[in-house]
Parts: structure tokens; C-alpha cells; sequence
């Protein structure tokens, strides 16, 4: 047996990673469609991906179902081999007995003890079969953890380096050029260096480079005369502060963000402090997800400059202004020159030409995001998650278990009729029995496994399309947070954790009835006493044991499962975020957070462990006691043969009431996934505005849903068709919100909204799939050829990537990034009737803006274009301009 499991396994090893390789493209796959649903719902691409969502779904049904095929044959061999086993060894004493060289005694000794001598062999391939996922994504995790890289220095340490920091004919080499090509600067204390460079000039590689995580190609850097790659980069990095062009933030408040950026706990004074200068005191109690990008770049100055407070010098700066007005431009550039004043070397990459030249200008209030009003989704009905498949399985599992509890009434038959030394043709039929309940059984079993995770895997595809036909109709506003928070976890955990459970919750208890009838029903007709006996027992292992199993384990399942959660999201942040929490050191205290709450899980596991045995103590108890009590009653009223069959028919029940406790321990779990699932279904659907030709927007009041208070109030504007709309104002006043009004995102509170319905959005966020630029650029126009989408390139003055097509985003520098999803939006433009621009030039140089601003007013003629920015430059040729400020908007100025 051990070698028969040991050739399967291996042959089996192969497909799983191909199964886990499936997996992995489905969780990817669907999180690209969750981080792009702004993007789809606006292009009218998102009922479209239902059908994407499906296939997906299958394809992994259908490698898995495959993989399972083969990987089931492990079991199957066990199931077969050690049932077989058993009633060989049944046929074996029989006949032993028949020639009265064995006694009864001690045949139904080896045939009690029989199977607990294959139960290890079992145990180990069930447990091989269960830990090969698991084993596989331990090999990925050990090729990245044990890949020869370059060796991390350990050698000088920086601590007394603090005067100059010297870059000299600086080169990196990607995409096939260098960037950035033979820079040469020095940062010195006190003093502010600005790169000016162009957009993918690779202003964000030099900083990558003096944090330490892009190698250079050429060139050199040293501070104070010392090599940087000869330095402690730990040290190294302690001395630094910097803000990312895009933050990551892993705390859940503003302020934990803050408190974890630094060693040791800043005082209040200093937390303050810092956030006024970078105009985020506002802002210190609000969860990070509910920042908008320009608040976002706030935070993580305030963030730098406690890092500056605390001893950094080197103050690395990635486009700090690029989604801020110009009054919040300029109070943080006076947060920067103190910063400088203070003693910090400062390198700034920005394409502002002056910015602390620019007039303070009155700020606007923030309006803080809410959460969703979710609607209390009731009881969840788990006979929804019940079809025909699932009932066949539970049918053939039902017959399997029975199988096992025939061969052992037949087999004790058989050796304690043979102890009477009857004919051998008197036994024959029971010989053939045994032998054909012993391959039924793990055929049987074989066939239920099959049938029941088919039926899981489809249940998981149809919740995924149902879920996602949920996020369409409740539309985007609504689902902000969701796709915030956790789209990825309802898309693949929860549809995962319902997938696994189904089988393991509702299954047992169905195959549990089902044998345990019959069980009864063939205990009554040789003993009715003796079926009420084994009723009673059943119920007391199929009930009042996992009952007590669960109180002892007080809730385990349930928390284990939302531990989980909460490990799997820590680990998604502290990857997510990896960059700027080693720029920051921030990495020791999540990596801590992490091991926390890994010893609460495995402290939880321990207890769910502890309820685990108490149930299948119970139960094992029960029907000892049942065969004990069976077999008392039926001495003296039946025949000595049946009270053999007596006996052993209850210790045959085991297998059958051993998935109960976990049924019911998972139940919980189960609801509370499958709740997550489903309650989106019973929020209302997204109303649509009038359709329109001009925009018309009479005293509309609108807010996010959740929010306290409204982002714009009693709004009135009309904008003809045709017209370009420039939309100025500070940041958080609710320019964004204008534009997800228009775009029928959120529908007014008050008031009445009229607009065209056919929308080209470019947005604040890329929104970039991990694909090709091909594949990105026609999300905008699905049918354009080639020399179409190079024509759009063209037109946003992405004149070099017109030949990478086939190449990836993932290169792509911010302004890059911002101008692919322009070129998307221009591509859709022709079948739009009004284009939203959001900020569509915050990360490029003006020269380079205003060819980009040129080339979409050209392929936008005879549309209505809004235009939001904070560039006053860019509205010049608008023919129409407003203020938003204060979550009002001022007169249209013509």
C-alpha cells in the first residue's frame, strides 16, 4: 500500500501545480476586473465581462475537475486496497475458523482490529492529498526566499555619512534605453534639487536607485565619498524619508500610518504638527481607503516629514503636488523648503516649474467618505445552495458508507457462522459479498468525490457571476468600497470558502441520514430493541457530540476562519506595500502585527482541535456503548451468528457520523461567507440620470453613500453640447464628484440631472490591466486595428510606444501610465458623446501637456468635454470654466 500510494503521488504532484497554476490566473484575472470596474462600468464594458467571469470560472472548473481525476486516485487506491484488505483477512479467518484452526474469540479480535491497522495508511494518503496544495505553494514561496540574487551589503554603516550625496553619470537600462541617461547631481543639507525631466526621462529610477531597489547600469553613487553599494542599506534607509508618486498605506487610520513610519511613539505635538504642514490635520482620524489620490499625497509628506523630525536628511520627493490645487501646492512647497531649512537634502522630481512661488489660495473643507449602507441581507438559506449534483453525490457517498457497514455485518456473518464449520457452499455467497462490498466502497467513493467538488466548482462559478452581475447593477458608487476593501476576497475567498464547504457542511449530514436508516431499520429487524438502542446512540454521536464539540471549542471554526481572513489580508498589505514600508522601516512593526496574528490563529486552531476530539470522543463513546448494549440485549434472544452482526454493525457506524462534527462546526463559516456573497443582491439597483444632449443640472444636491454630509449642494449648470468645460478648485472639494454625477456613478440626492449617457473617462488612476498596451488601449475601442491604436498613442504624445503593442505596462512610468489610459479614452471618444478628463496631465512636464491637451482637443471636436485640473494653464482655451470650492460650485465663467 505504502508504495502503490507513493507511485500515485508522485505522478499526481505535477497536476496539482497545474491546478494551483489555475488558481493563481483566476485570482489575478478577477482582481484586474475588480480594480478596473470604474473603468468598465464607464466604458459599458462591465455586463460584457459576465461572460469573461464565467469562462474563467470554467476553465478553472474544468483543469480542476481534471486534476481531481488524478488526484482522487490516491485515495481511491487506499479506499480499494485497505477495504479489500480487510475482507481478505475476513475471508481468511472465516476459512480458518471453517477448519477449526482458529477460535471465534480471537477471529473477531483480528477482524475489529483489521481496519485500525490500514486507518495510519489512510490517514497518511488523505493527508498527503490534503497538504499537496499546501506543499506547492511552500515550493513557489522557497524559489523567490532561496533565489540567488545579489548579496545584500553589511557593510559600512551610514550613521556618520551625512554631508553630501554625490550621483555622477547616473544610467539604468530598461526597455532598451537608458533611464535616466548620464545624470549628474549633488544633494547637500539644506539645499532643494529639482529634476525637471520629462515624463519617463526616469526621474522615479533615481530614487528607486538611491533607496536601494534598482540596480544601476552605469554610473555611480556615494555619500560623503562612499559607494552606495557598499553601504548597510537597513542603516541606509533609516536616513531617508520619501514620498512614492502612488502611497501605499497599510495602517487602517491616517494616524497609524503616521505612528508606524517612525521608531519609537511620536508624541501628539509631533503628529500634528507634521500633518498641518503637509495640510492633512483634517485628516489624521480617516481610514486610508477613503483618500482620495490628492489627500493620498499629503499623507505621505506628513508621513516623510515626521521621518525628517526623527533624524532623516535625505528627503526623496516623487511628483508630492501632482493631484493638488495650486493653494495646497503651495503651502506643502513651504512644508518642503522648511524641511530644507531644517537641515534635509531634498530631491524633488516634479514638473511644476516654481512651486513655491505659487499665491496661497483659501482652503475647502474636506468631506469625509462613508462607509456603504449595507442592507441587513437576513437569514441565509443554505437549501439555495443545494442541486441535483450535490444530491447525487450525497447519494453515492450515502452508498459508499453502506458499503462499509455491509462488509462489516456480512463479514462478522461470515466468521461467526464459519465457527460452526458449516459447508463451504453455505458461505460462499457471503464470501463474494465481502469481496464486492469492499470494491464498491472505494469505487463508490471514488465516484461521490467527482461528483461533489464538480458540483462545488460550479456553485463557485455561478456565485462569481452572480456576484459580479451584482457589482454592475448596484453600480460603482456603491461598490467603491467594496472594490476598496474586499471585491478581491467576496470574488475568489468567499466564493473559494463556499465552494470547499458545501461539500464538507451539507453533505454529511445528508449521507449520515440516509446510512444511519438503514442501519437502524437492519438492527430492528434482527433486534428491535437493539435499533432503538443504535438510534439513540446515533443521535447522541450525530448531535449531542458536535454540539459539545462546538461549545467546548466557544466559536474556534468561526474565528479560525475570520484569523485567516485577517492573515491573508496582512500579508496581501505588507506585500502590496512593500516599497514604501522598507523606505520607511515600518516593515518590522507589520511583520510583528503578522506574527501576532499568526499565534492567535494557531492558539485558535489549538482550541478548534480541542472541541474536535471532545465530539469524536462522544461519539466513538456512543456507539461503543450501543454495540455493548446491543449485544447484551440480543444474547439469549437471537441466534448467536446475528448477535455477532449485533455487535460489529454499530462500530461500523464511526465512519459514517465522523464528518458531522466538522459539518457543524463549519457551518458558521459557511453562512457567513456565503452572506458576504449574496448580500450585495439585495441593494437597490443603480438609477441611471436622463439622458440628455446638453448637461442640465437643476440645484442637485449629491453625496457618496454612507457620507455624512453632501459633496456638492444645490448645483446648477449647463453646459451645451459640444462645449469644453474646465473644472478648477482645491483638492477635496469635489471635483471627482462632478465627474462621477456625470458619469451616472452617484445619482442626485436633490434635485434633477440631465447628461448624455455615452461616456470616454480618462481617470485620476490608471486603471492599467496587467497586459499588454494592446489589450489596455482596446478596452476604448474593441474593434481598432493596430495602426489605430498607434495613432492614439501618437495623439498623446507616446510617440516611442508605438511599436511596444505586445509589451507589458508594467514598465510604464506614472505620466506613461496616465497617457495609456488618455490614449484609451481617445480611442472611445468617437462613440461617446461626452469625455471626462480627470487630471489627465498631473504627472507630465508642460511642454509635454500641452501637446497632450492639443492632440485630445482635436480628437474630440463635436464632443462635450469636462476637464478637470489644477492647472490654471490648461483651462485657457476652455470655453467654459467653473470653481468647485467648499462643495459648492461657482458661476460658470464663459
Amino acid at each position: 500500500i505504502p508504495v502503490f500510494a507513493a507511485l500515485i503521488g508522485r505522478f499526481t504532484a505535477g497536476r496539482v501545480a497545474g491546478a494551483t497554476d489555475a488558481a493563481a490566473r483566476l485570482a489575478g484575472h478577477l482582481l484586474e476586473l475588480v480594480r478596473a470596474l470604474p473603468v468598465l462600468t464607464a466604458f459599458g464594458r462591465a455586463a460584457a465581462q459576465e461572460r469573461a467571469v464565467f469562462e474563467e470560472s470554467e476553465r478553472h472548473r474544468l483543469a480542476s475537475r481534471t486534476t481531481l481525476r488524478v488526484a482522487f486516485l490516491s485515495a481511491f487506491a487506499l479506499d480499494v486496497l485497505a477495504t479489500l484488505s480487510v475482507a481478505l483477512v475476513a475471508v481468511d479467518v472465516g476459512l480458518r475458523l471453517l477448519n477449526a484452526d482458529l477460535g471465534l474469540a480471537t477471529a473477531l479480535l483480528v477482524l475489529i482490529l483489521a481496519p485500525e491497522c490500514y486507518l495510519p495508511l489512510r490517514a497518511a494518503g488523505a493527508a498527503y492529498h490534503a497538504s499537496e496544495a499546501g506543499l506547492d505553494a511552500v515550493r513557489r514561496v522557497a524559489d523567490i526566499v532561496g533565489a540567488e540574487g545579489d548579496p545584500v551589503p553589511e557593510g559600512v554603516r551610514p550613521d556618520h555619512l551625512r554631508h553630501q550625496l554625490d550621483i555622477v553619470d547616473l544610467r539604468v537600462r530598461r526597455r532598451g534605453q537608458d533611464a535616466p541617461d548620464g545624470l549628474t547631481v549633488r544633494l547637500r543639507p539644506g539645499r532643494i534639487s529639482r529634476l525637471n525631466s520629462p515624463s519617463g526621462a526616469g526621474k522615479s529610477t533615481t530614487i528607486g536607485v538611491l533607496l536601494g531597489f534598482v540596480k544601476p547600469s552605469g554610473g555611480s553613487v556615494a555619500v560623503d565619498g562612499v559607494s552606495l553599494s557598499t553601504l548597510d542599506l537597513t542603516a541606509w534607509r533609516r536616513q531617508v524619508a520619501w514620498v512614492p508618486q502612488r502611497p501605499r498605506f497599510t495602517g487602517p487610520l491616517v494616524v497609524d500610518e503616521l505612528v508606524s513610519a517612525v521608531d519609537g511613539a511620536p508624541t501628539e505635538a509631533e503628529l500634528v504638527a507634521v500633518a498641518d504642514a503637509a495640510v492633512a490635520g483634517h485628516l489624521l482620524d480617516r481610514p486610508v481607503h477613503d483618500l482620495s489620490a490628492g489627500e493620498r499625497q499629503r499623507v505621505a509628506l506628513a508621513r516623510a516629514l515626521l521621518r525628517v523630525r526623527r533624524g532623516a536628511w535625505l528627503l526623496l520627493l516623487d511628483e508630492p503636488t501632482a493631484h493638488v490645487d495650486q493653494a495646497t501646492a503651495a503651502h506643502l512647497s513651504v512644508a518642503i523648503d522648511a524641511a530644507a531649512a531644517d537641515g534635509a537634502a531634498v530631491l524633488l522630481a516634479t514638473h511644476a516649474e516654481s512651486p513655491g512661488d505659487l499665491e496661497p489660495l483659501p482652503m475647502a473643507t474636506s468631506v469625509p467618505a462613508g462607509e456603504p449602507a449595507w442592507r441587513p441581507i437576513g437569514r441565509v438559506r443554505l437549501r439555495q445552495l443545494v442541486d441535483r449534483r450535490l444530491l447525487a453525490g450525497a447519494l453515492l457517498g450515502a452508498l459508499a458508507l453502506g458499503s462499509a457497514v455491509g462488509l462489516t455485518a456480512t463479514a462478522g456473518w461470515l466468521i461467526a457462522r464459519a465457527s460452526q464449520h458449516p459447508s463451504i457452499v453455505v458461505l460462499s455467497v457471503a464470501v463474494i459479498a465481502v469481496r464486492a462490498f469492499g470494491l464498491a466502497k472505494g469505487t463508490l467513493r471514488y465516484a461521490e468525490r467527482l461528483v461533489s467538488h464538480d458540483s462545488a466548482f460550479r456553485l463557485a462559478g455561478r456565485l462569481r457571476v452572480d456576484l459580479w452581475r451584482a457589482l454592475v447593477r448596484i453600480g460603482p458608487a456603491r461598490t467603491a468600497t467594496v472594490r476598496r476593501t474586499d471585491g478581491l476576497r467576496r470574488l475568489v475567498d468567499d466564493t473559494d470558502a463556499v465552494r470547499d464547504l458545501v461539500p464538507r457542511v451539507l453533505t454529511p449530514p445528508l449521507v449520515a441520514i440516509i446510512v444511519s436508516v438503514g442501519a437502524v431499520a437492519l438492527q430492528a429487524a434482527i433486534l428491535p430493541a437493539a435499533g432503538l438502542v443504535l438510534a439513540a446512540a446515533l443521535l447522541v454521536a450525530g448531535l449531542v457530540g458536535p454540539v459539545l464539540g462546538l461549545l467546548a471549542e466557544r466559536r474556534a471554526t468561526s474565528a479560525l476562519a475570520a484569523g485567516r481572513r485577517r492573515v491573508s489580508g496582512a500579508v496581501f498589505d505588507l506585500l502590496d506595500g512593500a516599497a514604501d514600508l522598507i523606505a520607511t522601516g515600518a516593515y518590522y512593526k507589520r511583520r510583528t502585527e503578522l506574527a501576532v496574528l499568526d499565534a492567535d490563529l494557531a492558539t485558535t486552531a489549538r482550541r478548534q482541535a480541542g472541541g474536535a476530539g471532545l465530539a469524536t470522543g462522544v461519539a466513538t463513546a456512543a456507539l461503543g456503548l450501543a454495540a455493548l448494549g446491543g449485544t447484551l440485549l440480543a444474547i439469549g434472544h437471537v441466534h448467536p451468528v446475528l448477535v455477532v452482526v449485533l455487535a460489529l454493525l454499530p462500530l461500523a457506524m464511526a465512519e459514517t457520523v465522523d464528518g458531522l462534527g466538522p459539518a457543524v462546526r463549519q457551518l458558521d463559516p459557511l453562512r457567513a461567507a456565503y452572506g458576504r456573497v449574496t448580500e450585495l443582491a439585495v441593494l437597490p439597483t443603480h438609477a441611471r440620470p436622463q439622458p440628455a444632449e446638453d448637461i442640465e443640472l437643476d440645484r442637485v444636491t449629491v453625496s457618496w453613500p454612507g457620507a455624512a454630509t453632501p459633496s456638492l449642494r444645490d448645483v446648477g449648470l449647463h453646459v451645451p453640447a459640444g462645449a469644453e468645460l474646465a473644472v478648477l478648485g482645491p483638492s477635496g472639494a469635489g471635483k471627482s464628484t462632478l465627474l462621477a454625477l456625470l458619469m451616472g456613478f452617484l445619482t442626485p440626492d436633490a434635485g434633477t440631472a440631465r447628461m448624455p449617457c455615452t461616456v470616454a473617462w480618462c481617470p485620476p488612476e490608471p486603471y492599467l490591466a496587467a497586459t499588454t498596451v494592446r489589450e489596455n488601449l482596446r478596452l476604448g475601442d474593441p474593434t481598432a486595428t493596430d495602426d489605430t491604436l498607434r495613432a492614439a498613442l501618437r495623439t498623446v504624445a507616446l510617440d516611442d510606444w508605438t511599436d511596444r503593442l505586445d509589451m507589458g505596462v508594467v514598465s510604464a512610468s506614472g505620466g506613461e501610465a496616465q497617457r495609456l489610459a488618455l490614449a484609451r479614452a481617445v480611442l472611445r471618444a468617437p462613440y461617446a458623446d461626452l469625455v471626462l478628463l480627470d487630471e489627465p496631465t498631473a504627472h507630465l512636464d508642460e511642454p509635454t501637456a500641452r501637446r497632450v491637451l492639443a492632440g485630445v482637443r482635436a480628437a474630440c471636436v463635436g464632443r462635450t468635454v469636462v476637464h478637470v485640473t489644477h492647472r490654471p494653464a490648461d483651462a485657457a482655451d476652455a470655453t467654459m470654466v467653473i470653481h468647485v470650492d467648499g462643495s459648492r460650485i461657482r458661476e460658470p465663467v464663459a
